[in-house]
Formats: C-alpha cells, sequence, structure tokens
C-alpha cells in the first residue's frame, strides 16, 4: 500500500484555493485498490473537487486493467442548495454508478476521469471536501450551492477495485496526478499541463521508496 498526500499550504488557480488530497493505492495478485480523498474543508469553488486520477506502475504491466465487476466500489453521494446545506444521497456501490471512468494510457499508466469517455457521470460526480460540523459550506460560491450540473457531488471519498491481471503484491506503484476542477479541462492534454501547471511532491507512506512522485494538476 502506498499514499501520496498533498503538502501543506497547497493551492491551486489564481486567485490561490486551498487543496488537500489523498491517494492511497493498493497492489494485490491481480487486483489495484484505489480511494481518493478530497481532505478540504468547507469547500469555496468546484474548482477545488476532484476530478481525474492518472497513476503509473514501475514495474508490471497495466494491460487488461478494468473494473472489478459487482458491488465492490463506493461512492457517497451529497447534494448543496442554495444555502450550503449538505444532505446526503445514494450511497454508490459499482463502478458505473459512480461514473469515472478507467482508461489504459498505456502499459503502465491507468486514468480514472469524472469528466470524459463514455459512461461519465461529470459535471456531476467530482469529490467535495468535508462541509463544516453543521453539515454547511460557509463559503461556498454559485459552482457549489444549488448548481444543477454540479451536484450531486461525491461526499470526501471514492474506492474502487481495479481487475489488473498482470499486477501483483511486488508491483510497485510509481506515481500519482491529481486532476482538479470542474472548469472543463480537458485532462488528455496532460502532458502540457504537466509541464506548465503542475507542482511536484514527493512526500508519500508505505513501500514506496522516498523518490515517488505526486503531481497535482490545476484547470
Amino acid at each position: 500500500m502506498i499514499t501520496y498526500i498533498t503538502p501543506a499550504g497547497s493551492m491551486v488557480g489564481s486567485p490561490g484555493q486551498p487543496v488537500d488530497a489523498s491517494a492511497t493505492l493498493t497492489t494485490g495478485n491481480g487486483t489495484i485498490t484505489v480511494t481518493l480523498t478530497n481532505l478540504e474543508t468547507n469547500t469555496k469553488d468546484v474548482g477545488q473537487n476532484l476530478s481525474d486520477l492518472f497513476f503509473t506502475v514501475a514495474n508490471g504491466s497495466l494491460s487488461g486493467a478494468s473494473y472489478a465487476p459487482g458491488t465492490v466500489d463506493s461512492a457517497q453521494l451529497v447534494s448543496v442548495d442554495k444555502n450550503g446545506k449538505a444532505t446526503l444521497g445514494a450511497n454508490d456501490t459499482t463502478a458505473s454508478s459512480i461514473g469515472w471512468v478507467l482508461s489504459i494510457v498505456n502499459g503502465t499508466e491507468l486514468e480514472l476521469n469524472d469528466l470524459s469517455g463514455t459512461g461519465h457521470a461529470g459535471p456531476a460526480h467530482t469529490i467535495i471536501g468535508p462541509a463544516n460540523g453543521s453539515g454547511v459550506y460557509l463559503n461556498a460560491n454559485s459552482s457549489i450551492d444549488n448548481n444543477k450540473p454540479h451536484n450531486p457531488f461525491i461526499d470526501q471519498t471514492a474506492t474502487w477495485v481495479i481487475d489488473a491481471p498482470n499486477v501483483s503484491t511486488n508491483t510497485r506503484i510509481d506515481s500519482v496526478t491529481f486532476c482538479r476542477g470542474q472548469r472543463y479541462r480537458d485532462c488528455s492534454a496532460r502532458t502540457q499541463l504537466l509541464w506548465h501547471h503542475c507542482a511536484r511532491f514527493g512526500r508519500s507512506s508505505g513501500r514506496s521508496p522516498a523518490a515517488a512522485q505526486n503531481h497535482f494538476c490545476i484547470g
């Protein structure tokens, strides 16, 4: 298992908005479990939400990877009304209902994408951080409050199980790229975005070597 975490004080956009996220990936014999969490409290703008995740492996192959069938995934939906009040909805337990599309970028890289691909849920189902202790997003603007295209969101955390026949417990996750926000950015242009708009982070835990890289993309 390896967890990638954005460093304290991370910001995106202009003017800068605070962001805080983690991605935990666990490799097994023929499986990868991905848990993606938005840790940023009392979100102001949908641009602070998580919308995509890329990750690569240093050994083994991701060829033939697909979402595991059945009710093995998890994402609690939440809607935010015009006053910023959060109301929990369905707990989605299948990859198709969560609506993040899995794509094989190449033999060593996968993408989970809410914004494009057949069956994607976006612009809804981006991952929003926790509300305040009263269940209200006091700072939320019109991109969140009662925004029909963007609601419902995924409440804080989503977990997927991926069938990956060429992966084992010895497969090492090499890098992770978080993508943010509902600004209709096409993450297929990620190579350019990485060059121009991403900060590289090296803080991680688990069995990965210290040299593992974590990229955080902005919209």
